[in-house]
């Protein structure tokens, strides 16, 4: 966990809090937060740590180990680590890794959120070599994956036409994405 520790603290800087969870939380797995201002002003970055330890299954029959991240304003952290144990947790149960691009629902992340759903992508706000982290065991790299808020007609949009066409909208209007009560960009 140090490896992985380190990769995370040269790209978001010192870890600020941590968090247990409860007897639902999947054992190993805690989550830490980042920030504030990291990588954007006003934002914390939330990631899991310990997910990477499970060794899990892509659709196209390969294997990767993988951490989840979010960004967040202040107002929602206190949400976002059941959000990522829970997502964790049915990761293990079912063996399974979250491909590029997958979509999940959820009904709302916090309360009040226009945000119902999260897209599984590269972490694009950071620089490309923080997507990886190599040697957290042996051999094993861990890929960190950003889940990127969805409000449900931008979850209607990546189920029809694909998460990369949702992320140049994203890109081209300049979406906050780390704002869980926002308008949609479709």
């Amino acid at each position: 966990m140090a490896k992985l520790i380190e990769h995370l603290e040269s790209y978001l800087g010192t870890i600020q809090g941590g968090y247990s969870g409860d007897e639902r939380t999947p054992e190993g797995v805690g989550v830490v937060s980042f920030g504030p201002d990291v990588p954007l002003p006003g934002v914390l970055t939330l990631t899991t740590l310990g997910l990477s330890r499970h060794h899990l299954s892509l659709p196209d029959g390969g294997h990767v180990h993988q951490e989840l991240l979010m960004h967040v304003t202040g107002e929602d952290e206190a949400y976002i680590p059941s959000a990522l144990w829970a997502i964790a947790s049915r990761m293990i149960e079912r063996g399974w890794a979250l491909p590029h691009g997958q979509v999940i629902t959820s009904g709302p992340v916090v309360p009040g959120a226009t945000v119902t759903g999260l897209l599984a992508i590269n972490p694009m706000f950071l620089p490309s070599g923080f997507a990886v982290c190599e040697g957290i065991e042996e051999d094993t790299a861990a890929v960190v994956v950003w889940l990127a808020p969805l409000t449900a007609e931008e979850i209607a949009f990546a189920k029809e036409h694909g998460g990369e066409a949702l992320v140049e909208i994203f890109t081209e209007h300049e979406t906050n994405l780390s704002d869980l009560r926002r308008d949609g960009a479709t």
